[in-house]
C-alpha cells in the first residue's frame, strides 16, 4: 500500500473513532437533558428534579436569581398547580467532557378558567450541566424573553 494513501485513512479512521465516543457521551447528555425538559412540558416535578444540583442557580426572564435546588423545587411546585403550558425546541447542544450547554426554545402559554389562552411568550432558554461523578447535573438556567 502506497504510504501517501495510508496516512490519510489512518487520520480519517482516527477521526470517526473520536466522533463516535463523542456520540456516546453526547447521548448520555442528551438523555438527562430530556428528562428535565420533558418535566417541565409535563409538570412531572420527579423528573424535573432528577438531574438538578443543589448549587443551582436560575434566572427568569424578568431578571430575577434564585439560588439552590431547594428554592426551585418550592417554585416549581406552586408553578406547576398553575394553568399554562410549555413546548419546547432544542435549538443547540454541546458536549465537552464534564461541561455541556444547550440552548432551548420554548413557547409558555397561559390560560383562562375558560381554557382560553391568555397570553404566549417564546423563551430561550440556556441549561448548563456539570458532569460530577459520572452524572449530568443541572447547574445553571436562564430564560431570555423574546421580544
Amino acid at each position: 500500500m502506497n504510504k501517501f494513501l495510508f496516512i490519510p485513512i489512518f487520520l480519517f479512521l482516527v477521526h470517526i473513532s473520536k466522533a463516535q465516543n463523542s456520540i456516546k457521551k453526547d447521548t448520555t447528555f442528551i438523555v438527562i437533558q430530556q428528562g428535565f425538559l420533558n418535566g417541565l412540558e409535563q409538570k412531572n416535578m420527579t423528573a424535573l428534579m432528577a438531574s438538578v444540583d443543589d448549587s443551582l442557580s436560575t434566572i427568569f426572564p424578568d431578571g430575577e436569581i434564585m439560588y439552590s435546588k431547594e428554592k426551585y423545587r418550592i417554585f416549581n411546585e406552586a408553578w406547576f398547580k398553575k394553568d399554562w403550558k410549555i413546548t419546547t425546541q432544542v435549538v443547540s447542544t454541546d458536549v465537552k467532557n464534564n461541561l455541556a450547554y444547550s440552548i432551548v426554545k420554548y413557547k409558555y402559554t397561559k390560560f383562562n378558567p375558560d381554557k382560553s389562552a391568555r397570553s404566549a411568550s417564546n423563551i430561550y432558554l440556556l441549561l448548563i450541566f456539570k458532569k460530577r461523578n459520572d452524572q449530568w447535573v443541572l447547574v445553571h438556567n436562564q430564560h431570555t424573553k423574546i421580544l
